[in-house]
């Protein structure tokens, strides 16, 4: 913890815990034994240590609610240890400076620190003062005391530990340390039972268990609730010690126990961290003689019905949930509205590729500005938040931003369509595609027309973006954008060749003529449909933000475009048939021979992609076609081929066997 505001979602959120478990506690009080009771306090022991995850929230969407007072209380500050366009995260439970403190909040957590400093150095000088006193002032116990507490610890297997005497003890005590010590009142003889509680005390090392608390209760001083959340710990780790000696005892012994309790009901008792004492206090005490009144020796099944009811609620409580906010969150509709958009992109950055490019792209096709802010560096948060507020005086609703060069009507029916993901190093290059029904000339800045005049026609957008880690998540940024002006019910790649997504190409001539081969790898996030080969109809695109997506499918799509040469004097008489193989598994052999269909093309399971033109009248010698089908994911990226085969028949005689890209296989 470097700042105010991340003590304050630790401590909070510990906060939310240890009141749940509170109320899970009084419900089941006569349910499940002591050692439940204690033992479900190891959760917030745990939430303790386990730094609060900013983009998790436990029980209350409690970060958003930090994040958006952060963000209000720092903009009139210059802080040292947060800043506004800052990503908030906790690096771990135990709190440090990074340097000299410029503001209230700076201050406020230097107080804090100190105080965590002084609270651990009392403790630390209590207990070895206690130590110092017990060994230079503790007397040497009687052979016959030696011998009683020797009985009482071989009879029950207990450890063995130095006994001191100490005058004007009221109430015997075991301190932890190396070794431990079992301190005893001066001058009167200790019952049988109150050896044993202390022993057991030792044997389960609750001494250590008292310090681990004293030490978390120093780290969150100036929190009262938790301050009392660690007085009922040490009272049920007491209550646990009591079910462990009412275990060992039989009959008129366990009544005789609670009667030794309550004539220690008015004790004093001693408040050092590392020590543990069968007294500790009046009020506690009735506590444990309640609990006692409800001994018995559970059966078994409670132990598993325990044990499940913590492993039900360690997920939950330790790791929180992945905050669900509503859609309506990201489309404000004033500027108060926006602030809390902006603190919540600010802490739902995208932890996957998927997520971003699925974030980025609803942000573009729904024109909402809180949606790019999640996949926007921190350090231009402020440019596209005063951009959102200007436009306000235009009938803002979400997002009123310029949609750029080639790009004015965005069509979200059609949604979007990733292609070539492929890595760069620290992070990745990708194609997006998204239909558009108009263009902005970027060189008049007006609509463009078609060839009747008319400014709101068809076409698609491919979007060339990056993606790199930053502030707590991906950020992608646009590199470029062109457009394609082809009809959105037909593929970009077979009638605008250049502009098309591919990810490899070959071209190669020769007597047969001239071959172009593309290969593109699309993507499916797993919450959006993947339609087959490019925009066939309308898709359905959720509308909400899903920042841990992942990648569902993949599909690899071969695509050709075959210029036959009919000006060879050996040019086909009847019929061309070109067949390439778009597998990238497969290895063919060494003739796949003529498909004998009908058809006009088709596919085989072995990968094979093929099709056939008769050679009429007024045939321009183009055959144009492709294949796709879904493949699996490697390292979340689909593998592409090392090699095209490729096959041309002339009249059913093969006129070029070639290998594009490489060696077959």
């Amino acid at each position: 913890m470097t700042n105010l505001w991340a003590f304050l979602l630790q401590t909070l959120t510990a906060s939310l815990v240890a009141g749940l478990l509170l109320l899970l506690k009084a419900l089941m009080e006569d349910k499940l034994s002591p050692r439940w009771q204690y033992g479900i306090w190891g959760l917030l022991g745990l939430r303790l240590l386990i730094p609060a995850f900013p983009n998790r929230w436990v029980i209350f969407p409690l970060p958003l609610g930090l994040e958006l007072a952060r963000c209000q209380v720092e903009a009139g500050l210059s802080s040292a240890y947060t800043s506004l366009n800052q990503a908030r995260g906790i690096t771990g439970p135990l709190p440090w400076v990074t340097g000299a403190p410029r503001s209230i909040t700076d201050w406020l957590f230097c107080l804090y620190l100190a105080g965590v400093l002084f609270f651990w150095g009392r403790t630390l000088f209590r207990w070895a003062r206690l130590r110092h006193i017990l060994k230079k002032q503790g007397a040497a116990p009687s052979p016959a005391l030696l011998e009683k507490i020797e009985e009482v610890r071989e009879k029950y297997h207990l450890p063995r530990c130095r006994v001191v005497l100490v005058e004007g003890l009221e109430s015997p005590f075991v301190c932890g340390g190396f070794p431990s010590l079992l301190a005893l009142p001066a001058g009167k003889e200790p019952d049988e039972k109150v050896l044993l509680h202390e022993l057991l005390h030792l044997k389960y090392h609750d001494n250590a268990q008292h310090l681990f608390w004293a030490f978390l209760r120093g780290l969150h001083w100036c929190n009262p609730f938790l301050w009392y959340c660690f007085d009922r710990i040490g009272n049920d780790l007491e209550s646990l010690c009591d079910q462990r000696v009412l275990e060992r005892l039989e009959g008129e012994d366990r009544r005789e126990y609670g009667v030794i309790l309550l004539d220690m009901a008015s004790t004093r008792y001693p408040r050092c961290p590392g020590t543990t004492s069968i007294s500790n206090g009046s009020k506690n005490i009735a506590r444990r003689i309640a609990a006692i009144a409800r001994f018995k020796k559970y059966p078994r099944g409670m132990a598993l019905v325990s044990v499940c009811i913590g492993l039900a609620l360690a997920g939950p409580l330790l790791m929180g949930a992945a905050p669900q906010y509503s859609t309506n969150l990201f489309t404000p509709v004033s500027e108060s509205e926006l602030d809390l958009a902006f603190a919540a992109a600010r802490l739902n950055r995208c932890t996957t590729v998927a997520g971003a490019l699925d974030t980025w792209a609803k942000g573009i096709l729904l024109e909402n500005g809180a949606y790019l802010a999640t996949v926007t560096p921190l350090n231009e948060h402020p440019d596209l938040e005063a951009e959102m507020v200007r436009s306000i005086q235009d009938g803002w609703v979400a997002y009123h931003l310029d949609s750029g060069d080639w790009m004015d009507i965005s069509d979200p029916s059609q949604g979007y369509e990733i292609y070539n993901l492929t890595s760069n190093g620290d992070g990745y290059i990708a194609q997006v595609v998204m239909a558009t029904e108009g263009f902005v000339d970027p060189d008049t800045g007006l609509m463009m027309e078609d060839q009747q005049g008319a400014t709101g026609f068809a076409g698609s957008v491919l979007f060339q973006v990056s993606l790199t880690r930053a502030d707590g998540g991906w950020v992608v940024e646009e590199l470029s954008r062109t457009p394609s002006f082809h009809s959105i019910e037909s593929y970009p790649w077979l009638e605008d060749w250049e502009e098309s997504p591919l990810a490899q190409e070959y071209r190669t001539e020769g007597d047969f003529g001239t071959l172009q081969v593309g290969v593109t790898a699309g993507y499916c996030p797993e919450k959006y449909p993947l339609r087959s080969q490019g925009w066939t109809g309308t898709a359905y695109l959720d509308n909400n933000l899903y920042p841990d997506m992942e990648f569902s499918e993949g599909m690899l799509y071969c695509f050709y475009q075959y210029q036959c040469n009919l000006e060879n004097p050996d040019s086909p008489q009847r019929y061309v048939q070109i067949q390439l193989l778009c597998d990238p598994e497969y290895i063919p052999g060494t003739d796949w021979g003529v498909d004998d269909s009908e058809g006009i093309g088709g596919g085989g399971s072995d990968g094979t992609q093929w099709d056939r033109q008769q050679v009429i009248d007024g045939w321009d010698g183009f055959i144009r076609g492709g294949s796709g089908g879904g493949v699996g994911l490697k390292d979340g990226l689909v593998k592409l081929p090392q090699s095209i085969p490729v096959q041309i028949y002339w009249d059913g005689q093969l006129k070029a066997d070639l290998v594009l890209g490489g060696e077959a296989g």
